[in-house]
């Protein structure tokens, strides 16, 4: 058995709260929402952009739908709403008058919505008439229940009872096909119960709406608030986008910040001010993997005493199964975090191939057992006995088999490890794609990142894309083989502005994995194979066109999207071998203006020869390099490894770079080891008549008393990156020869400020060096360092 804990343990335990009374289980949920209707009438309820509904407003309102579908058929009912006051009380008065609701949201394509409301034979729709409209080729006939046209008589009865069919959640599984999860309203009570036990929710708390209304975790959110008294606040992030979210947080004194972690994530890489988080007490952080490197950047914005709330659940468990509280001052030793302690009434064990219980510290597959569990699957009872089985010793238990895999630890945490699903064998290994995603989320510049299996089931191979500063290919793979074996290394590798996400705000695996390109890319019979039409036949295949290609038509006008736009440069990149801007490809853009765009040659006017050591991949320097202009030719170099002193490093780089024999002018960057070998082979370029036009040098490491190393002469431009300390002056004293010295300094270590956000200051820094900028922009980066 697991370690048994209260549920607010290390939480809010000394915040006060009303714990609910246990037989509230037994009664419909409108009863719970109806007595705080009662005794604060006027209090807010849910607030909107455009009003405030208070309690007394939801409640008539959800006595109005009540009474609208009363004498209907028992049948689910969709609802077809965004977050807001007219949701909830639809919700309510579907749970009042005890018909299980089905939300749907519009967003998700309209093929799926029609399948769902098929699948789950609803006979009529709550909508208002914008959305109902909109959605009118997939609703079809089926009767439009306007929640704004309502007449005002009361219901004659409320029929909703704890053992009411309560909802009707659709999620895809593994085959892609929507499912039906559905619960009762005793089930629903018992996770909000829970969730207000283990925080503390109390009347003062308004609590965040960032989810579609159609997962579960918009269940706790919306329910959180009105069985306890709070206030919902609805936030559309599709309209008032990441950056103005921290003000909304401010401007409603928001307590409760509910986010899944990608969402998080994207929030915290807009860079919220912290003085707009500062009502924030708690954050509740689940349905996703969480990473240690989360955590410590969640807390880089969010009040030191805020707590995160994090755990792992399912729609099929209903909530949580696992859950724990963290604090600034919670240490991590792996790069994907625990994901809690056992919670009462709702049991774990973990279970071999044979069906046993694993030993202790081995992988398990989760199995949950509860009497809170889901029902089973709407309409789909040969799924349900696969997935759900009643408890051989507890009568009135079920059991659920999760597809989770974890392992426990001796202080009672479950350590997530992946799921049944997600593990693929690639060239005969099992590979866990949850450890390849840790390792690549510790490398600096990788904002986001998904992984997809890609290929034929005789060979698949994996993709990794990934969002951030733009790293090569070649550094993040050393990185990875240093970590991982081979068969964990992702055959492909590619970047782009942001993931596409569904409306749960999960990266779209679909979408991505149709954006990597079959290898190799077909031909078509007995065609010529110059580069240009390999690349015309990548813009026809994704297209799907027929020859002959019209190269002055547009892009938009073919039936390019921005979808199909990235599967075109994506594929065209296999080609070319390099990497092409995501913004090359517009909706007006013709393939000829593409080809154009693709082919067109850039002169170099400078070449910057970057210095590095074996075994540092410093991978955020070699970012800036990539982005800068074209005019400038980049040359890296790894010094071998081995003992060498700077005199030694130094002649090699020089021999280097002699038989480059450049004319135009050349740039020598070196860091931390590399800076003073670079410094020396600069000198000795010079004395050479090869002279270099400008050094770089940045986290400059002292000489060791073994290199018996003497300064040389340089007579060019210094440029120096380095920490802001008392001692900058002195430390370069060796450099005195140089003909200019450029200080700028920064306030934290060089490879921190490089990975986090200053790549558009210190590519700027590095033209300034190169006299390719003027000086009133040396000004302007001397003033922002």
């Amino acid at each position: 058995m697991a370690l048994e804990f209260p549920l607010d343990y290390r939480g809010p335990a000394g915040r006060p709260f009303a714990a609910w009374p246990r037989q509230h289980l037994d009664q419909p949920v409108f009863a719970r929402f109806a007595a705080f209707a009662s005794t604060q009438p006027d209090q807010p309820a849910v607030i909107e952009a455009e009003r405030s509904w208070t309690y007394q407003d939801i409640y008539q309102l959800a006595l109005q739908v009540a009474a609208a579908v009363a004498q209907a058929s028992p049948d689910p009912v969709a609802v077809l709403l965004p977050i807001g006051g007219s949701l909830a009380a639809a919700f309510l008065g579907l749970l009042a008058a005890g018909r299980p609701y089905v939300p749907i949201d519009p967003s998700f394509p309209a093929a799926r919505n029609r399948l769902i409301l098929e699948q789950a034979g609803v006979t009529c729709a709550i909508s208002d008439l914008s959305l109902q409209q909109a959605a009118a080729a997939w609703l079809g006939q089926l009767p439009i229940i306007d929640i704004h046209a309502l007449p005002t008589r009361p219901a004659s009865r409320l029929a909703g009872q704890a053992d009411s069919i309560a909802y009707i959640l659709y999620t895809s599984g593994s085959t892609g096909q929507p499912k039906g999860i559905y619960q009762n309203q005793r089930g629903l009570l018992h996770d909000v119960y829970q969730y207000s036990h283990a925080i503390h929710l109390s009347p003062d708390d308004r609590l965040t709406s960032l989810y579609s209304p159609s997962v579960n975790g918009a269940i706790r959110d919306i329910y959180g608030a009105l069985l306890n008294g709070a206030a919902l606040v609805g936030i559309p992030v599709q309209t008032t986008g990441l950056a103005g979210l921290s003000a909304l947080v401010a401007q409603y004194g928001i307590s409760v910040f509910h986010a899944i972690p990608p969402l998080l994530r994207a929030f915290l890489h807009s860079s919220p001010p912290a003085q707009d988080l500062v009502s924030v007490r708690l954050a509740y952080l689940a349905g996703d993997r969480c990473f240690a490197s989360d955590v410590a950047e969640f807390y880089r914005h969010f009040p030191d005493d805020c707590l995160i709330y994090n755990g792992i659940g399912s729609s099929e468990c209903a909530t949580l199964y696992r859950h724990w509280f963290i604090n600034r001052q919670q240490h991590f030793d792996t790069a994907l975090i625990p994901v809690g302690y056992a919670i009462a009434e709702r049991d774990t064990w973990l279970r071999g191939a044979d069906g046993q219980p694993v030993s202790p510290g081995e992988i398990g597959e989760v199995v949950i057992s509860s009497p809170f569990i889901a029902q089973g699957y709407w309409r789909n009872p040969a799924l349900s006995r696969e997935k759900f089985y009643g408890h051989p010793e507890r009568p009135g238990w079920r059991c659920f088999v999760s597809g989770d895999l974890a392992r426990e630890r001796p202080d009672g945490l479950l350590e997530f490890v992946g799921r049944n699903d997600r593990q693929v064998k690639i060239r005969g290994h099992r590979v866990e794609l949850d450890a390849i995603e840790a390792e690549l989320r510790q490398i600096p510049g990788i904002q986001d990142l998904a992984l997809v299996v890609v290929g034929t089931a005789e060979s698949p191979e994996l993709a990794a894309w990934l969002v951030g500063t733009t790293l090569p290919t070649d550094i993040l793979r050393a990185r990875l083989q240093a970590k991982l074996p081979a068969a964990f290394i992702p055959a492909h590798i590619h970047w782009l502005p942001e993931l596409p996400r569904l409306p749960n705000h999960k990266a779209d695996l679909a979408a991505l994995q149709q954006l990597v390109p079959v290898k190799p890319i077909a031909a078509p019979p007995n065609a010529p194979q110059t580069l240009a039409e390999q690349l015309a036949h990548c813009w026809m295949q994704v297209l799907r066109l027929n020859p002959p290609l019209n190269p002055a038509q547009s892009f938009a006008d073919q039936g390019g999207d921005s979808l199909t736009a990235l599967m075109v440069l994506v594929r065209m990149e296999t080609i070319l071998q390099r990497r092409l801007p995501r913004d090359l490809l517009q909706s007006q853009q013709t393939f000829a203006g593409l080809l154009q765009a693709v082919l067109a040659p850039a002169a170099a006017e400078a070449t910057l020869y970057v210095i590095m050591a074996d075994g540092d991949a410093y991978p955020h320097w070699l970012a800036f390099a990539e982005h800068l202009p074209n005019t400038v030719a980049l040359d890296t170099l790894t010094l071998p490894s081995g003992e060498a002193t700077i005199i030694q490093q130094a002649d090699y780089i020089s021999s280097h770079i002699r038989t480059r024999a450049n004319t135009q002018p050349q740039h020598l960057l070196g860091f931390s080891r590399t800076a003073l070998a670079a410094f020396t082979a600069a000198c000795q370029l010079n004395g050479s008549g090869q002279p270099i036009q400008s050094l770089i040098m940045a986290d400059i490491a002292e000489p060791s008393s073994n290199d018996n190393w003497q300064p040389g002469y340089f007579s060019g431009p210094l440029t120096v990156l380095a920490p802001r300390t008392p001692d900058t002056a002195k430390r370069w004293d060796w450099a005195a020869s140089a003909q200019t010295i450029n200080v700028l300094p920064i306030d934290c270590g060089t490879g921190q400020l490089l990975g986090i956000a200053a790549a558009a200051h210190v590519r700027q820094a590095l033209l300034v060096a190169m006299g390719m900028v003027d000086a009133p922009i040396r000004r302007h980066i001397r003033k922002a360092f």
